[in-house]
Parts: C-alpha cells; structure tokens; sequence
C-alpha cells in the first residue's frame, strides 16, 4: 500500500512544476531576496595580485638572443570592490570597479612609489 502511495505521490509531483517555481523565485534580483543579496555585497573579499618580473640581463636578451634572467619584484596586492548603482522602477545596472592597495598582503621589500 505504502509503495502505491509513494507512485501516485510521485506522479501528482512530476505534473506540479514546484522545482522551477522555487528555482525563478529564488534566482529573481528583486530587492530583499537572497540572491539580490549575495549579488549585490559577495561574501568573500576579492584580491587581485600583481606580480612583475625584472629583466636582469637586458642587452644580452635583446643583442645576443640569450634566455632572459628574471628576479619576481611584488606581489603588488590589491583588493576588488565592485560598486553596483542600480535604479529600483527598472533593472538597470551600472558597474564601478575600485582597487585599493591592500598593503599588508604587499611585498615588505618593494613600494608602490618605487619605479621598477
């Protein structure tokens, strides 16, 4: 009986669209839903690191074709703010991209002043 019951169950299930109600429901970015939320300020910290090499031997890697001899100066760190301006009558998106230095992750050796 328990097994006619789970068919029958599942048969009225599979006609009623409920997973794609609950999927565009949630996915809609309408101000106060959780997906607006988690689009609008992400939950991680988004760093962007720059590494620059040195050419130690440049005349000989331009006149003689030699391989060059690279020295690693950075890691330059700089942290991703994405600043979203949106208009609440109609979606209209416009995207602001600001790096700040993060300077406690940045190279102890090297300055952003420093010319390399």
């Amino acid at each position: 009986m328990f097994s006619i019951g789970t068919v029958v169950l599942g048969i009225i299930l599979s006609f009623v669209p409920w997973l794609d109600y609950i999927i565009f429901r949630e996915l809609k970015l309408w101000n106060g839903s959780l997906s607006y939320s988690y689009w609008h300020k992400p939950g991680v910290i988004r760093l962007t690191k720059v590494y620059i090499f040195n050419v130690t031997n440049p005349q000989a890697f331009l006149e003689n074709g030699e391989k060059p001899k690279l020295v690693e100066v950075g890691p330059f760190v700089y942290r991703y703010v994405l600043k979203t301006l949106l208009k609440i009558n109609r979606f209209h998106q416009s995207l602001r991209r600001n790096y700040f230095v993060h300077s406690d992750r940045n190279c102890p050796r090297v300055f952003l002043t420093k010319w390399v």
